[in-house]
């Protein structure tokens, strides 16, 4: 048939089959032509290109990607409610304690399938009357266990806050080791508590106080919480005292064990203290 100088040829089939696979090319259109039967038995081995398999596979592809996406996005609004809920009073994390958050049973966050969420802050140490942390307090260490008997008072004066630290003044800790006063090599030596206690000079400079459990004078004094006990882990190494190389101040002091440090967060103005980054403290 021609229009105008365009000439087009239109080709008729009996059946609605395409003339030949889209695999099998020319060689494939003629089988079909001769052998039907064969032709048939090939669609049903998918020799050719099923477009109606297509939109099926297209369509149920589409369904789980919506699905996807929106439970996604409904896992990242529980979670930025979530963020917004931590800014509550302490009230509304008691609740959270109790499991009365619903939200909490998910166990995602995000995105990201599979990534435990952040639990909230939970008391991890028991309370007097006032709501403070009830002392003494036992911490177990790696060098020994250390009592704490006081928590101290905010001071900002030189030094009493660090990025990571917070040093309270007025703070009482002790640890026992053995009492280098009375050692005498070949026998048994007693051992003693050695008590620390954070003070300040007249400048409002901090100062770390080591004392001996029967003397009303430190032994030793420092501006470090470390430096402090360098000569006195000297005489304890020359008496046998094992396990006191590099000694962290914080650690025998206590102030490095998380309920401690979570206590000292709470005190009335710790949120002054400019050079420390508060953490969230599981």
């Amino acid at each position: 048939m021609s229009f105008g100088g365009f000439s087009i040829n239109i080709n008729t089939y009996e059946d609605d089959s395409p003339p030949y696979s889209s695999y099998g090319g020319a060689d494939s259109a003629s089988e079909s032509e001769s052998s039907p039967d064969q032709a048939d038995s090939s669609d049903s081995e998918n020799n050719y290109y099923d477009y109606s398999q297509t939109k099926k596979q297209d369509a149920t592809f589409d369904d789980y990607s919506s699905m996807y996406l929106n439970d996604n996005l409904q896992r990242s609004e529980r979670d930025n409610s979530d963020n917004d809920d931590d800014d509550d009073d302490d009230d509304d994390d008691d609740d959270d304690d109790d499991g009365s958050n619903s939200d909490e049973d998910d166990g995602y966050s995000g995105f990201s399938y599979g990534a435990p969420r952040r639990k909230r802050n939970t008391k991890t140490y028991e309370t007097n009357d006032d709501g403070q942390i009830a002392l003494p307090l036992t911490c177990f260490t790696s060098k020994g266990a250390v009592t704490v008997y006081s928590i101290g008072e905010i001071y900002h004066g030189t030094d009493f806050s660090k990025s990571n630290r917070i040093f309270p003044i007025n703070f009482h800790s002790s640890i026992r080791f053995i009492d280098y006063r009375n050692y005498q090599e070949g026998y048994p030596t007693p051992e003693v508590d050695y008590h620390t206690k954070i003070t300040c000079d007249y400048g409002g400079r901090i100062i770390f106080e080591i004392y001996v459990d029967d003397e009303d004078e430190p032994r030793f004094q420092g501006n470090s919480s470390s430096s402090v006990w360098k000569p006195l882990t000297e005489q304890l190494r020359k008496c046998g005292q094992p396990g006191l190389t590099n000694l962290s101040g914080p650690l025998v002091m206590g102030i490095s064990d998380p309920r401690i440090c979570r206590a000292i967060q709470e005190l009335p103005g710790a949120e002054m203290c400019p050079k420390y980054e508060f953490k969230e403290i599981i």
